[in-house]
């Protein structure tokens, strides 16, 4: 079932632009299409009527013309064979074939006709009377003659018909027309005669020949006798013609002569005859024109949709990539990065969204300042606290007695062969040393922190034995006695380590230290053991402190002052990086500038 508001609440989870470019396709480009579609189909349609109609009103006219050339020979054939003077002629026995010319010639019947008649190409007299010979307008019948199609459909039917032939000229010249043959019924001697009078095709063609369309005419199945395409001239009609039906008439297309057409074919029944003459009327540049036509509406409205997509995509460009700025802005304010563009094109409401948004970073950076300022303050009562505290504490302590005395218990279990609790006490011993001697400094070397962590680790190997091993991997590039670093750096992770990573483990306890550079002037401490991880949940709560300037819990706390320094010291770019993985162990990354002492720069 449809639901408005589920659509609207997928049509809200999109883009801007991709709303924009919904809304483009829903509300202007498919309604321009399908407006455009119709009037395109109702324009063509017109077209193809009024072409079909101008086909339909030529072929007519070809068909007026037609009917009153052939009605004229047909009255014509009618005059001359009821002309009392013919069947006298065509029965006269003459007693030379000179006197029989001469009568031939001088009939007034054919002199009238063929002087009056311009419709009329050739009129001709097939007589069986032996004695007339052959004259301009009478040719005795031969053998040849009585086996042509005419002349046998003469013989066996007293009507007119009509009949396409071929003819040569006194040039040689060869040529096509059509010919209405009527029998002439001789009473006196029991025979006939055939009449022929064939129509001009030059009287045809300045009748017909008057516009661009092409014009054929064919008698019954016969060939092409006339058409304004001198080509189709003797060849079948390029169209189906339903011979069976008696007015047939059709409009449509058709390839002829490799050009898709458009057609009108009509049936002409002639007077008095039973023959049928198919018309056809052929415009081969309709369907052309009309293809231009619909091509030329489709570039002009491909164009019209194009402009329109090109402003609509300028527009929605800048539109959402305003939005995306804005956006960007808000997301970064909220992530407490407030450096946000200074400039925001346009005066409209989004810009004065942006002006807004600007007045209220500005107010919370100069809220953070102060509050930033106030943290340093008390950052700086408390170390001032804590440096009067450490102070009085070594006020209190001699370290040389201090020393003194541990050397003495020392050199005492030597004596008495107790060379653990020597050792032990050497190391304790050392280790006090570098710890005195770097509190309130700001830099030592790195491999002072390497051999103070040798020492802290042997200390540890004292508790834990074979429990624990140690394994440090550095890079060849690194100078550890040249490389300046905040003293106490790598203890604190070293102790977090075997606390909470390995202080379970019964054997095979490993802390690998991993040395090196990044690029040139970064340097990479890895501190890795294989105990027994952090759960997600507290590894992203350790993560968490690291990002956020609050006191975490105290089994971290060694973790986040490391930090703390080395962003106070170096820079936000560097820092700690925790990864973990529950009974596989914890990897600790340290990045601090790799720097020399001045004792290594002079």
């Amino acid at each position: 079932m449809f639901n408005p508001n589920r659509l609207l609440q997928i049509f809200h989870q999109t883009k801007v632009r991709k709303q924009l470019s919904a809304v483009y396709l829903t509300a202007v480009l498919i309604p321009v299409l399908v407006i455009a579609v119709v009037i395109l189909t109702s324009f063509q349609s017109v077209m193809d009527q009024q072409y079909r109609s101008l086909a339909e009103s030529d072929n007519q006219r070809v068909k007026s013309i037609l009917f009153n050339a052939t009605t004229n020979l047909y009255n014509l054939s009618d005059n001359i064979v009821n002309d009392s003077q013919l069947p006298a002629l065509l029965q006269t026995r003459y007693a030379s074939t000179a006197d029989a010319v001469s009568a031939c010639n001088n009939s007034p019947t054919f002199q009238t006709l063929l002087r009056n008649e311009t419709s009329v190409s050739a009129v001709m007299v097939y007589s069986q009377n032996t004695s007339l010979g052959n004259s301009q307008y009478i040719t005795q019948v031969d053998d040849q003659i009585r086996k042509t199609d005419w002349f046998q459909k003469a013989a066996q039917r007293p009507g007119a018909f009509w009949h396409t032939g071929k003819r040569s000229d006194r040039y040689g010249n060869t040529y096509w027309e059509v010919t209405l043959y009527r029998r002439i019924t001789l009473v006196k001697t029991g025979s006939f005669a055939v009449l022929a009078i064939s129509m001009n095709n030059n009287f045809l063609a300045n009748q017909i020949e008057n516009n661009t369309l092409c014009s054929m005419i064919s008698v019954n199945d016969d060939p092409v006798f006339y058409s304004t395409w001198r080509q189709m001239v003797s060849h079948p009609l390029p169209l189906a013609v339903d011979e069976q039906t008696t007015y047939y008439k059709a409009t449509g297309q058709q390839k002829i002569e490799g050009r898709t057409c458009l057609y009108t074919v009509n049936t002409l029944l002639p007077y008095n005859t039973n023959d049928q003459f198919h018309i056809v009327s052929i415009d081969s540049d309709a369907i052309a024109a009309m293809r231009n036509v619909t091509l030329t509406h489709i570039f002009l409205l491909g164009f019209i949709i194009f402009i329109s997509w090109l402003v609509f995509f300028l527009f929605t460009h800048n539109f959402s990539a305003r939005v995306e700025l804005l956006r960007s802005a808000m997301h970064r304010a909220r992530n407490n990065d407030y450096n946000i563009v200074d400039s925001f094109h346009g005066d409209d409401e989004i810009s004065q969204t942006f002006s807004d948004l600007k007045v209220l970073v500005q107010q919370v950076k100069l809220k953070e300042a102060e509050m930033y300022q106030e943290q340093i303050r008390e950052q700086k009562l408390l170390n001032e606290q804590q440096e009067m505290e450490y102070k009085l504490l070594a006020s209190q302590i001699n370290p040389h007695f201090l020393y003194n005395t541990l050397e003495t218990i020392r050199m005492k279990a030597l004596t008495e062969g107790n060379r653990g609790v020597a050792n032990a006490i050497k190391l304790l011993g050392k280790s006090m040393r570098y710890v005195l001697e770097n509190t309130g400094t700001t830099s030592t070397t790195l491999q002072k922190e390497l051999d103070y962590i040798d020492t802290y680790l042997k200390i540890q190997k004292l508790r834990f034995g074979d429990r624990i091993n140690y394994a440090l991997h550095m890079a060849e590039n690194v100078h550890a006695d040249q490389c300046g670093v905040l003293p106490l750096l790598l203890q604190p992770i070293v102790e977090n380590a075997i606390s909470h990573g390995l202080e379970q483990t019964t054997d095979g306890g490993l802390i690998t230290m991993d040395i090196r550079l990044l690029g040139s002037s970064v340097l990479s401490v890895t501190i890795s053991d294989n105990g027994a991880g952090i759960p997600p949940e507290r590894l992203q709560a350790l993560k968490e402190s690291f990002r956020q300037p609050r006191q975490p819990k105290t089994d971290s706390i060694g973790l986040y002052n490391i930090n703390r320094r080395i962003r106070l010291c170096y820079g936000e770019c560097y820092g700690l990086s925790l990864r973990s993985q529950k009974q596989k162990g914890t990897q600790v990354n340290l990045t601090i500038p790799y720097t020399f002492t001045e004792e290594a720069l002079k």
